[in-house]
């Protein structure tokens, strides 16, 4: 593996493989990295260009609205609306989300427990289940509409 070697050859070798696609092994999945990231990009930049969307397609017309009524009670509900947007911070909005549309539908939209732990009390075997790749957050959660709507929601 090279490790007899120094810091920087090591490191020049990872640089000349990660050019050629090959980033080694995962330690946690025991497969090519490559494989892993070959299946989880695409999802990623659906949710991120989905967010993206989202926000032109409510603040442009917003701006619009915005410029076209200036000091109107459209203008100024807008501008509050928008700075209390960036008073809240995004992971507490998102929680908040989770909490609501599980509240409301019963869907979990984070699936960060597997259903034997939702709802157990916090515990080391529960911190462990939310880690392991069988757990629904690693993978199935992934592949859910609602989860890649409700992320492009927080994101956004």
């Amino acid at each position: 593996m090279g490790f007899d070697q120094p810091f920087f050859v090591q490191y020049w070798h990872f640089l000349v493989n990660a050019l050629h696609g090959n980033f080694g092994n995962s330690f946690l999945f025991n497969e090519p990295v490559s494989r892993i990231l070959e299946e989880r990009v695409p999802r990623t930049l659906g949710i991120a260009l989905g967010s993206i969307l989202l926000t032109w397609l409510i603040a442009v017309p917003i701006g619009i609205l915005s410029a076209v009524k200036k000091y109107s009670v459209w203008d100024h509900g807008f501008t509050l609306l928008s700075f209390v947007g960036l008073a809240i911070p995004a992971f507490l909005l998102a929680l908040v989300l989770d909490y609501f549309v599980y509240d409301k539908t019963g869907f979990l939209v984070s699936g960060f427990f597997s259903p034997k732990y939702r709802q157990a009390a916090w515990s080391a075997a529960k911190r462990v289940a939310s880690m392991s790749p069988d757990s629904p957050f690693m993978l199935p959660c992934m592949r859910r509409v609602p989860m890649r709507t409700a992320s492009c929601i927080c994101i956004t």
